[in-house]
């Protein structure tokens, strides 16, 4: 009897519908395997292993050799006498069940998908044949948008636009962050004007206007407008003294 090579799918413990399995172990029942009836079911295609389990990186999946009687119905295959050859690393198995490279789903032919069963290269959704789609069952490549309204431009012509060289171009450090007591003279003059204006806005921030008969009444959480002034004289003889 010929082996058959096949991966398996286990939950985190190594558990597969209450029975315990472990990595280099052999099991074997007294039973004619019959599929979704009787034996260890396992996939000859590691892809097909997710038709039938979450594609979850959290469980275990490993590399099997069906020794006895084998049993197959479509995608499954069971068998009385299983072994349990290694665990396949997450990272690895991407690989297995990928054609394309860097793909975070499975069964993509395209690149850098994080969907499943794209064609296409960089998508996030499901089945796509162009590419940088977050939908699924696209043929054409999706307009993107820009500064949140629709456009008329795909992600492919954004990376060859102008637009993106032009800003490519620009240097990455042309901001020097100094503190205030390492500033000139100079610099702290130039500060000043932004200081009391920060001043200003924070006494704003609580002033809520109201306007009432054309005219405008102003109430600082609840406080008279005797009070408010006086309060607006102290926070403007603060502003004062940063001159």
């Amino acid at each position: 009897m010929s082996e058959v090579k096949g991966y398996k799918v286990f939950n985190p413990d190594w558990t597969c519908r209450g029975f315990q399995y472990e990595v280099g172990k052999i099991f074997e029942e007294d039973v004619k395997p019959r599929c979704c009836d009787r034996g260890f079911h396992f996939c000859e295609k590691a892809a097909d292993c997710f038709s039938y389990y979450s594609f979850n990186s959290e469980n275990k999946v490993a590399e099997v050799v069906a020794l006895g009687e084998v049993d197959t119905d479509g995608k499954k295959s069971c068998t009385n006498k299983i072994q349990i050859v290694r665990e396949i690393p997450w990272q690895e198995l991407l690989t297995i069940v990928n054609t394309g490279k860097d793909c975070t789903g499975f069964c993509n032919t395209g690149d850098w998908n994080t969907g499943n069963r794209n064609t296409g290269d960089w998508n996030t959704g499901d089945c796509n044949k162009s590419s940088f789609n977050t939908g699924c069952f696209n043929t054409e490549e999706q307009k993107i948008t820009l500064f949140n309204k629709p456009s008329d431009i795909t992600y492919n012509d954004w990376l060859r636009s102008d637009a993106r060289y032009l800003l490519n171009q620009i240097p990455k450090d042309v901001v020097e962050w100094v503190y205030e007591e390492d500033m000139t003279d100079e610099e702290r003059q130039q500060i000043r004007p932004m200081k009391q204006q920060a001043v200003i806005s924070k006494c704003l921030m609580n002033l809520n206007v109201v306007s009432y008969g054309g005219a405008a009444y102003q109430t600082f959480r609840g406080i008279t407008l005797s009070q408010y002034q006086t309060l607006m004289l102290k926070s403007l003889n603060s502003v004062q003294a940063l001159r």
